[in-house]
């Protein structure tokens, strides 16, 4: 059975597919369908089941993902949809606290920054930039991302300062 509907969308199959899997990877990371149940609003746990069916038209409320989200701490669906529209999830990482924090997070961002460089820079020395090589240059701006965003959120606080 496919995706049928009466209205234009605009999300493609392919985005739909990558939704029902990602909510079944977040039921998944919740324990299951019955242990899902515990943690939401819903109390039949076939739903659970139904929501990660490519062949079932319905999918997951958003404060049900949200609550399952927050309860396993992962956010397979949140991924899936930022995907769906161009976006990436960064997660935002646990801060340190006082001046030394702040030293020690302009030290890992510059750190991070020169690993991006320095990957991308070995990748492309050939001329040649494969999907193997862009996977890692990615893993590497997304550690930069995520230690700029901690010394961003210090520096937004004003830790460091008194």
């Amino acid at each position: 059975m496919e995706f049928v509907s009466v209205v234009d969308r605009h999300s493609t199959k392919s985005q739909r597919l990558a939704l029902k899997a990602a909510t079944r990877a977040q039921v998944d990371a919740g324990g299951g369908c019955m242990a899902c149940v515990e943690h939401s609003r819903i109390k039949r746990f076939q739903a659970f089941s139904e929501y990660g069916q490519s062949t079932h038209e319905n999918f997951i409320a958003i404060d049900i993902a949200v609550d399952l989200m927050q309860e396993s701490g992962e956010v397979h669906i949140l991924r899936a949809m930022a995907r769906a529209v161009g976006c990436e999830v960064i997660e935002l990482p646990n801060l340190p606290n006082g001046f030394t924090d702040l030293q020690i997070a302009m030290g890992k961002s510059a750190k991070e920054f020169g690993e991006v460089i320095s990957s991308i820079g070995v990748h492309i020395s050939d001329g040649k930039w494969d999907h193997k090589e862009r996977q890692a240059d990615l893993k590497e701006i997304d550690d930069a991302i995520l230690a700029l965003l901690a010394l961003r959120n210090l520096a937004e606080r004003g830790q460091g300062d008194e």
